[in-house]
């Protein structure tokens, strides 16, 4: 294969894999979300910011769809986790319900927003749920006092508290680590 034939190669790879690099928001120091950075040579795998990470049942209210109420009247594509891959439905409690409504101001505690991820290309397919809830002040104090919670598509908890990847982007929200919930497209 000559050079210019390995360079345009490299150029595809590299535009393929741009989606992934940046799956936060536009301009995030934080890495991508639903990447799995595998076990490093050597090590467990685990990262800084998973440390003490429970893997185990999901923390997610049981019967949220009974209980919550859904944002989106369509699924919308969320843009933010894994770069566009997923398609998602947001469920919010009484208190986030209230706090969404209001064109400002912080979440109140006990606010819960829960997101469920569909791969976009293989309709009927689950991808992970993720929860966000607003806590006591002073649980994350540099990060709106937010935890964060990932649940694989088999149920088992991924990463559960004031987790740093998900802090840093999410901080970039003009409201209180929440982002607005985009229109779908027109049809």
């Amino acid at each position: 294969m000559d050079a210019l034939a390995r360079g345009r190669n490299a150029l595809l790879i590299a535009a393929a894999l741009l989606p992934v690099a940046f799956a936060c928001a536009p301009g995030s120091k934080g890495p991508a979300v639903g990447v799995s950075y595998g076990p490093a040579p050597g090590g467990s795998g685990a990262r800084a910011s998973d440390a003490g990470a429970p893997r185990g049942p999901s923390p997610i209210p049981e019967g949220f769809r009974a209980t919550f109420t859904k944002l989106n009247a369509e699924r919308v594509v969320s843009h933010g986790h894994a770069g566009g891959r997923f398609e998602v439905d947001v469920w919010a409690n009484g208190p986030a319900r209230e706090a969404h409504a209001r064109p400002s101001g912080d979440y109140p505690v006990g606010s819960v927003l829960v997101m469920e991820h569909h791969e976009r290309t293989m309709p009927g397919t689950k991808g992970p749920t993720m929860m966000m809830e607003k806590r006591e002040k002073g649980f994350s104090p540099a990060h709106g006092d937010w935890r964060y919670v990932t649940v694989s598509a088999s149920g088992e908890t991924k990463k559960d508290g004031a987790i740093e990847a998900c802090a840093t982007c999410h901080d970039e929200a003009a409201r209180d680590a929440v982002f607005p919930i985009a229109a779908p497209p027109a049809k």
